[in-house]
């Protein structure tokens, strides 16, 4: 009756200490793989920012390639003589990098080549937005007082 036994307690408190041992490297561990999930969310979430933003240059490149050729029928309207041939050699952009009209807008810029010569006309017109071109070539020709575009196709990169 009433005899305490110390190897009991000591037994108990050896117990406690391990399991507080164990419980530790749970959280350790739970703290590791928590944050481990954070940096795979954060990567991705960055690449794709990065393929949104690339996307979004390469479409304004091209919006602003067919900005270029837009111009160049204004042009053609008022005069269907003109041409961006600077230096008289007949050559015009992009075979002559120095023979072109351009304007520059708040996304990116744009070259058009318009060629001597009287109507029909292909003219190449270049849209840059960042790292990206995206190039446009088209065929303006009149019809009676009228300036149209007859065909347009995207060049492939590189032009």
């Amino acid at each position: 009756m009433g005899m305490f036994n110390l190897n009991e307690s000591r037994v108990t408190s050896h117990e406690s200490r391990s399991n507080k041992g164990i419980a530790l490297i749970l959280a350790l561990f739970s703290l590791m793989f928590i944050s481990l999930l954070v940096v795979v969310f954060v990567d991705t979430v960055t690449i794709d920012q990065q393929i949104v933003t690339n996307y979004a240059r390469d479409t304004q490149a091209g919006f602003l390639a067919d900005a270029g050729v837009e111009y160049a029928v204004y042009k053609l309207k008022d005069d269907p003589t003109y041409d961006t041939d600077t230096d008289g050699d007949g050559n015009v952009y992009p075979t002559d990098t120095d023979d072109y009209d351009s304007d520059t807008m708040n996304v990116g810029s744009y070259k058009v080549g318009i060629p001597t010569g009287g109507l029909p006309k292909t003219i190449t017109s270049t849209g840059t937005a960042g790292d990206f071109d995206n190039s446009v070539e088209a065929v303006i020709s009149s019809s009676g007082s009228s300036v149209a575009i007859t065909t347009w196709r995207e060049m492939e990169e590189g032009v």
